[in-house]
């Protein structure tokens, strides 16, 4: 099964996947992937009175009059297929204009602990649920450690952003003609 994926994955790449004898458009993601649900980041010491978390969800508490930021951080771990993976994507809610929520993918130097950011994803005022995704060089496990920041802040007591969900994978889309 991995060496088949692997081919398929060259194929795309190349432009030569086949389907059924004809050209076809070609997008793979990537089934493995480091996720986190929202709930599971740490939250700055500075938010820990002004933040509430449901089992899947983080974000301002009810009744939380504060305008100052959340800052909550998710270490983001190795796995097999992880030197593919280059996007990351962020789960939210956020219909408020006066609220946002950024989420941060940094590389970090071992030793020193000089950070890089890789990609920033920004929500978008939406009625529902949705996601934003970016694109980043591929991380190397080998020589730096990496985590997502994610910074949900608001202009007005009233708005309730959450995050949901992080994701990053492997995704390719190949065009056809």
């Amino acid at each position: 099964m991995k060496r088949r994926h692997s081919v398929t994955v060259f194929l795309c790449l190349l432009g030569q996947f086949q389907f059924w004898g004809g050209r076809a458009d070609c997008q793979l993601i990537s089934t493995d992937a480091w996720t986190a649900v929202g709930s599971t980041g740490v939250v700055d010491e500075s938010a820990l009175s002004d933040y509430s978390a449901d089992a899947v969800g983080l974000g301002y508490a009810a009744g939380s009059l504060s305008l100052s930021p959340i800052v909550v951080r998710y270490n983001v771990v190795s796995l097999e297929t992880a030197i593919l993976w280059n996007t990351m994507e962020l789960g939210y809610v956020d219909r408020w204009p006066s609220a946002s929520i950024v989420a941060t993918l940094y590389q970090v130097s071992v030793g020193s602990g000089e950070r890089v950011a890789l990609c920033s994803s920004t929500s978008v005022d939406t009625r529902g649920p949705t996601t934003s995704r970016c694109v980043h060089a591929r991380p190397d496990f080998r020589r730096y450690l990496y985590y997502v920041e994610v910074v949900i802040s608001r202009n007005d007591a009233t708005a309730q952003p959450r995050v949901m969900t992080l994701r990053d994978y492997f995704q390719v889309q190949v065009l056809g003609n």
